[in-house]
């Protein structure tokens, strides 16, 4: 059995829910990539101040800089697309560093529906429209943290220049 009311409800739904993705690719284009590389070159240029500050030579070239002393090195590059740094010491990789965004969490009340046909399919779509609500939710104050490779986040560059150099 088919109800027109759901029919009509799962149209509803799923304009909606193009809407939201095209809504949360366009943040995501023009504002958490961008804040992510600049968090990522924020931390580059901190580790970069602090190790030379702490009388390592730093040698920069853009993407990566070396910062030695003596016969030891650190080397941090700038990684993919900007969004990641990877650290080695002595020839060996430490660890990468990630920016990403902490997302918050959110809910809405689902819409009751009625038992047919269409149920399983606006069930489905009601729970895609849910996750990008939230992360659009997510991206009206943008939480750009730093996470490792063993997921330990790192709220500020400093909290994770101090736990890796200090």
């Amino acid at each position: 059995m088919y109800s027109i009311q759901n029919f009509k409800q799962l149209a509803d739904l799923k304009e909606e829910l193009e809407s939201l993705k095209s809504k949360t690719n366009q943040i995501v284009e023009n504002e958490v990539h961008p804040a992510m590389e600049s968090a990522i070159k924020l931390l580059y240029k901190e580790m970069m101040k602090y190790l030379e500050t702490n009388g390592l030579e730093v040698l920069d070239n853009g993407n990566s800089f070396v910062a030695s002393y003596k016969n030891g090195t650190i080397r941090v590059s700038l990684i993919g697309i900007l969004r990641s740094l990877k650290i080695t010491v002595n020839s060996q990789e430490v660890d990468k560093i990630d920016a990403t965004v902490i997302p918050e969490r959110f809910q809405t009340a689902k819409a009751p529906i009625n038992p047919d046909e269409f149920e399983k399919e606006i069930d489905d779509i009601q729970e895609e429209i849910e996750n990008y609500k939230a992360l659009l939710y997510s991206y009206s104050s943008l939480n750009v943290v730093y996470k490792n490779k063993s997921n330990i986040v790192f709220a500020t560059a400093e909290q994770l220049i101090k736990d890796y150099f200090g």
